[in-house]
């Protein structure tokens, strides 16, 4: 079995990438998929392709061997961990950045049940917008000059 070695990380990444940009797409978690599923040398573009998803433990092994397993749920862990220490300070926060608390929420579960472009696919859906919004918002320009203001009364 071929391993990955993390090259389909970078094939979920530019998936995103409009084509007009970069106009070769690698076969990624389709052809190692493909491999793996229905044995060596399967996969044919446009013709036998395995469309599973593999979820946190079924990409890890897929890109670094069937022991690499425990590694990803580490890593799983450690972003639940983060995102509970930002979770906790946004919404102590008597903002607009509180309403991010669910986006981190839903992050922690699809980063266990989805693949790498599916987790980029769901942050782009739901924490893009609110995110660029909450910036425009919110900017440094904003805060400076409240504080301005605050020092001059």
């Amino acid at each position: 079995m071929e391993l990955a070695y993390g090259r389909t990380y970078v094939e979920g990444a530019l998936d995103f990438i409009p084509y007009g940009i970069v106009h070769y797409r690698l076969p990624g978690k389709l052809k190692y998929g493909t491999n793996v599923v229905f044995g060596a040398d399967t996969y044919s573009p446009g013709r036998t392709a395995s469309t599973k998803i593999y979820g946190l433990a079924g990409e890890t092994m897929l890109k670094f061997g069937v022991y690499s397993a425990p590694f990803g749920f580490i890593l799983l862990a450690a972003a639940v961990g983060y995102a509970r220490v930002i979770g906790g300070r946004l919404s102590a926060a008597a903002d607009s950045r509180r309403y991010f608390v669910p986006i981190l929420s839903i992050s922690c579960v699809v980063l266990i049940s989805s693949d790498l472009d599916n987790v980029i696919f769901v942050l782009l859906q739901h924490a893009l917008v609110p995110f660029v919004v909450m910036r425009l918002c919110s900017g440094p320009g904003r805060r400076a000059k409240a504080k301005y203001r605050g020092t001059l009364r």
